[in-house]
Formats: C-alpha cells, sequence, structure tokens
C-alpha cells in the first residue's frame, strides 16, 4: 500500500475557426500539422520497463494485514485497495481497512523516475498528518522492488528509517512488506500484507 487525493490539472480546450480555407491554402495547413505531430512526440514520457511492471498492480484487491508491534501479539485485519492507473507513467492507490480497531484509510502514488533510475512512492494516510517519501530500485525480474525512507516516531518526534519491499508473486498475488530500524540499529519488519486480485 505502500503503504501505500491529488488535484489534477485541468486542461482548456479550444477550437479554431477556420473563416477560408483558401486564404490559409492546404498547402500551408499540413506544415502546421506535422509540426504538431513532432512537438507532441517531444513531449511525451520517455517509459520504462518498470513501467509496464507498476500497472501490472491495476485492479481490485483483498488484503490480510499483519501488524507487529514491540512487546504486543501479532494483530491481524483485512482490508481492500484499488490500484489505477495514471496514463502510462504512474499508478495510485487507495487503501480501506482498520488499525487498532479503528477505521484506517491510505492513498499512495507509485511511479519510476527515469531520469533518477529509480522507483518513486508517496504516501498519506487518515492515522498521520506527515508526507510519507519513498525511493528504491528493482530486482533483475521486475518483480520484487525495495524502497527506503523515513519517517517521524509520534512518541519520540525522532525521525526513523524505513524500508519496504513489494514482491509481485503472480498476476494475482503480491505481498507487501515494512521493516523498521529501532533504537538499537536492528531492522524488524512492522508490517505484512497479502494481496489476492478480486475476481
Amino acid at each position: 500500500m505502500n503503504l501505500n487525493k491529488f488535484a489534477l490539472p485541468s486542461s482548456a480546450l479550444c477550437t479554431i475557426a477556420l473563416v477560408s480555407a483558401v486564404a490559409v491554402g492546404f498547402s500551408q495547413d499540413k506544415p502546421a500539422k506535422a509540426e504538431q505531430g513532432k512537438a507532441v512526440n517531444a513531449a511525451a514520457p520517455k517509459l520504462a520497463p518498470q513501467h509496464t511492471q507498476l500497472k501490472k498492480m491495476v485492479g481490485n484487491w483483498d488484503a490480510t494485514v499483519t501488524c507487529t508491534m514491540p512487546g504486543k501479539p501479532a494483530a491481524t485485519s483485512t482490508g481492500k485497495a484499488e490500484y489505477k492507473a495514471v496514463g502510462d507513467t504512474w499508478v495510485e492507490s487507495d487503501f480501506s481497512g482498520e488499525m487498532d480497531g479503528v477505521k484506517f484509510t491510505g492513498h499512495g502514488i507509485d511511479g519510476f523516475d527515469t531520469a533518477e533510475n529509480k522507483y518513486v512512492s508517496i504516501w498519506v494516510d487518515s492515522m498521520s498528518t506527515e508526507l510519507h517519501k519513498f525511493e528504491g530500485t528493482g530486482d533483475a525480474s521486475g518483480a520484487t522492488t525495495t524502497r527506503t525512507g523515513e519517517c517521524k516516531d509520534p512518541e519520540t518526534g525522532k525521525m526513523v528509517k524505513q524500508r519496504s519491499v513489494t514482491e509481485m508473486k503472480d498476476n494475482d498475488s503480491m505481498t507487501f512488506r515494512m521493516f523498521t530500524t529501532g533504537p538499537d540499529g536492528k531492522e524488524v519488519e512492522a508490517m505484512k500484507i497479502d494481496y489476492k486480485r478480486r475476481k
């Protein structure tokens, strides 16, 4: 869930009326259209295989969440997630479920930055006022991605390192794991989410 609402920019469509086709001339109109085509192609984003991999998540998923808090038994809950494509370059997700018996909702954006050659993610949810940012890489197969980031510990106010691993096991199942580095410098698994695609 990457775990993981944004206002999308609006665009205005302008229509130009040609008063006289004879005055403009068809011979002048064709080069203009060719130039327009070049401009559109030049503005198209550079895509990578990682963008195709991300779009495999698009769809509706049932989730089983296992949280492991220090000194407490593991707590299991269920949730639902919906992933939508934002063009060919991004995937957005909406998650709903429960955390400690409290209704929980989250929203994420995942993509691959071709200039930086890395995955990038942001995450917001109903249990925090903090914007979470992650970035990372994928393995050779593209099925497993690892991202790192930081968050503020609400109790101490100190920044805590986080690492997430998402494994796309097949087209209908994936697993998300979140690891946190404790005060002793040791990394522990804080959360695991098993996703099954809803038929």
